[in-house]
C-alpha cells in the first residue's frame, strides 16, 4: 500500500508575541459541558499558540490544540520519556508549507489523560516537533491534539473563556443541538463548517471576493496564500516574522491588512494577516481570539461574537 502523506498544518513562529492565558471560572458553557460529562481543562498559550497540559503515560506533557492537523501527534525526540514504540510508515509529513521530507510513524499511547479523564490507547503520529509552541516557557509541545481525536471525543474549543473540553465517553450529537439554543442566547453567530479536503472550512469575503478559509487553532495567525492575496486585491510587505511549520520548513511571512473581511455575518475593516507561500489559507488564532471565537467539532460549528 502506498503511504499517504501526513497533514499536519501548523504554523509556530519565533518572534515575540503576546504571551497571553486567562483562567476561566464557571459559565453557562462550562456548567452545561460539565454536566454531559466533558472533561474541562483551562487553555494556556505561547506565542499565540494554544496548549494544554496533560499526562502521558503518567509523564507531564504539553500538547497543541490543532483542528487542521489530521492526526495527533508526539514528539519523536520524546520517545524515551513517555515510552512509547514507533511504526515505520515510509509516509511523508505534509504542513502549511507543503510536502516534506520528513517520514512519519505511528504509536499508540498507553495512557493519555486529559482533564482528569483517561484515554487508553491513543492513536498518534511519531514525527519531529522541536518547531511546535518554541519559547522561553515550556521549551516546546510535546504533542498535539488532531481532528481524528477531537471528532471521536465531541471537542470543543473555547476562546472565549480560553477553555477545552472533551468528552470520554465520545461525541453526542444532542450536545451540538444544545449548543446552538445556549449560544445564540449569548450573542453568538453560528458558522457552519464545511470538512473539506482535510480541513475545517468556513465561507468568507476577502474586500467582496467570495472564498473558503480553513479553522486553524495551531496556526497563531491568520495567513493567506500569496494566490489568495494576488486575487483578492491584498497588498503586502516583507515582513519581520519567521514561521515554522511541519517537517522544518521555515519561511518568512509577509504583512499585510485586508481592507474588507467577512467571515459569516462578521465584518471587519482592516483586518491584520500574513501571507506567505502556503498551500492553503488559515483563519488563525489572532481572529478566533478577538471575536471570541467557540468550535464546536462534532457539529462542525464555529461560533463568533463579532468584536467590531
Amino acid at each position: 500500500m502506498k503511504p499517504f502523506p501526513l497533514v499536519l498544518a501548523v504554523i509556530a513562529t519565533f518572534c515575540l508575541l503576546t504571551l497571553s492565558s486567562q483562567a476561566a471560572g464557571s459559565s453557562p458553557l462550562k456548567d452545561f459541558l460539565v454536566s454531559r460529562g466533558y472533561a474541562a481543562v483551562k487553555m494556556e498559550r505561547q506565542y499565540n499558540t494554544p496548549f494544554i497540559r496533560v499526562r502521558v503515560n503518567e509523564k507531564a506533557a504539553i500538547f497543541v490544540i490543532a483542528t487542521n492537523s489530521v492526526k495527533s501527534g508526539i514528539d519523536r525526540a520524546s520517545r524515551a520519556r513517555f515510552g512509547f514504540s514507533e511504526r515505520q510508515t515510509g509516509g511523508r509529513v505534509k504542513g502549511t508549507f507543503g510536502l516534506t521530507n520528513e517520514r512519519y510513524g505511528l504509536t499508540q499511547l498507553n495512557r493519555v489523560v486529559i482533564g482528569g479523564s483517561s484515554f487508553t490507547n491513543f492513536p498518534a503520529a511519531v514525527l519531529n516537533l522541536a518547531d511546535l509552541a518554541r519559547g522561553p516557557n515550556i521549551g516546546h509541545a510535546d504533542g498535539l491534539i488532531g481532528q481524528a481525536e477531537m471528532r471521536r471525543y465531541g471537542a470543543v474549543i473555547d476562546f472565549s473563556q480560553e477553555m477545552f473540553y472533551i468528552n470520554p465517553i465520545g461525541a453526542d450529537a444532542s450536545v451540538t443541538e444544545k449548543l446552538k439554543s445556549l449560544l445564540k442566547d449569548r450573542g453568538f453567530i453560528r458558522i457552519p463548517m464545511r470538512f473539506s479536503s482535510d480541513q475545517f472550512q468556513v465561507a468568507c469575503q476577502i474586500n467582496g471576493h467570495p472564498t473558503k478559509i480553513a479553522v486553524d487553532t495551531g496556526a497563531f495567525f491568520t495567513v493567506l496564500k500569496i494566490q489568495t492575496a494576488n486575487q483578492t486585491g491584498v497588498r503586502f510587505v516583507p515582513g519581520s516574522i519567521i514561521g515554522g511549520a511541519a517537517g522544518g520548513i521555515h519561511r518568512r511571512l509577509n504583512t499585510a491588512t485586508i481592507r474588507d473581511f467577512v467571515v459569516g455575518e462578521c465584518r471587519t475593516a482592516n483586518q491584520n494577516i500574513a501571507v506567505a507561500n502556503a498551500l492553503f489559507d488559515c483563519l488563525g488564532v489572532n481572529y478566533l481570539t478577538v471575536n471570541a471565537a467557540i468550535i464546536d467539532i462534532d457539529g462542525a460549528n464555529l461560533y463568533l461574537r463579532c468584536s467590531h
